[in-house]
């Protein structure tokens, strides 16, 4: 395999540098930056971003792509927004979820069992998922019951139950990755399918477990932007499918497939939500943020392939 935990850390180094220069120059450039309240803003942005650059990562080190991300999170913002027609929140959640994974389960079936390329199975459920979410809600509305973003905005010190559910899910699929089996498997089919196949792994397996899990976590992605809008929009979701690419590339992992980290996602997160943060505080144009994410994801793209060309010629 091309990846370890140790390169792959290293891929990571990169991402982190510029989340710290970032912290440093706002630090010092803007009072407002240093605020708590700013912080809390801070992450609260960063959770729904940070679990769909994630489930991008998955996808990636698997060897494939995900473009129905922001279908999903638009479809679970729309189902948790009928709290307010007495259906019991937990409901709600559970079949948010559930779509997600499901979603994700028709991603895998039709690229591993159809052979379909995951650009365009991903392409294709993204309308369908989208179109659905407009059939139940065709202009954002609705009410998502208080119950969940009550739990999920509950302080404890300085951060909020949102952010430390981030947190474990993020150790959680880290631990997955590094030490079990499964993620040893995830990368060696990212890397090589045929060698990983002649090595005994049911490479449909994996990496229908990869798309179920993309879909699972777009869902929860979802339902982190609930807890902030407190409504329902099936559109919401369509400028995380860019950011999580571009999140997940930033942090190092190869769109070659077999090269990632979670480490790496969370800091390609941040470098959006810290470069979205510091142009809001210095009133640059909203319109302009679509530049600099642009510029970022392009030159994140050159690094990427150049390094991805040099250890091919090396090799």
């Amino acid at each position: 395999m091309r990846s370890s935990t140790r390169s792959n850390l290293a891929r990571a180094v990169p991402a982190w540098l510029l989340v710290a220069l970032f912290v440093a120059v706002a630090l010092v450039l803007s009072p407002t930056f240093r605020t708590g309240g700013n912080f809390s803003n801070l992450l609260r942005q960063l959770g729904p971003l940070a679990i769909a650059a994630l489930a991008q990562s998955i996808v990636f080190i698997a060897g494939g792509i995900d473009l129905s991300i922001g279908a999903v999170i638009g479809l679970t913002t729309v189902v948790l927004s009928f709290g307010g027609g007495g259906i019991p929140p937990l409901v709600l959640l559970v079949v948010a979820l559930a779509a997600g994974a499901a979603v994700g389960a028709l991603n895998g079936a039709g690229v591993t069992l159809f052979r379909i390329p995951p650009l365009l199975m991903t392409f294709g459920t993204t309308a369908v998922v989208k179109g659905f979410g407009l059939l139940l809600r065709n202009e954002p509305g609705g009410t998502v019951d208080s119950l969940l973003p009550g739990i999920l905005n509950i302080e404890l010190g300085p951060v909020a139950v949102s952010a430390i559910v981030v947190l474990v899910v993020y150790v959680a699929v880290w631990g997955f990755l590094s030490f079990h089996v499964g993620g040893r498997r995830l990368y060696a089919v990212g890397d090589h399918p045929e060698n990983a196949r002649k090595a005994g792994i049911r490479v449909r397996g994996v990496t229908f477990g990869a798309y179920v899990c993309a879909g699972l976590f777009a869902a929860l992605a979802g339902v982190l932007l609930s807890a902030r809008i407190y409504s329902g929009d099936a559109l919401i979701g369509g400028t995380y499918v860019v950011d999580a690419i571009t999140a997940a590339v930033i942090g190092g992992t190869s769109l070659l497939g077999g090269v990632g980290s979670v480490l790496g996602s969370l800091a390609g997160a941040a470098v959006l939500v810290l470069s979205n943060n510091l142009l809001n505080l210095f009133h640059i144009s909203a319109y302009f943020q679509y530049v600099v994410k642009g510029f970022i994801l392009f030159a994140a793209l050159v690094i990427s392939f150049v390094g991805e060309s040099r250890k091919s010629h090396g090799r």
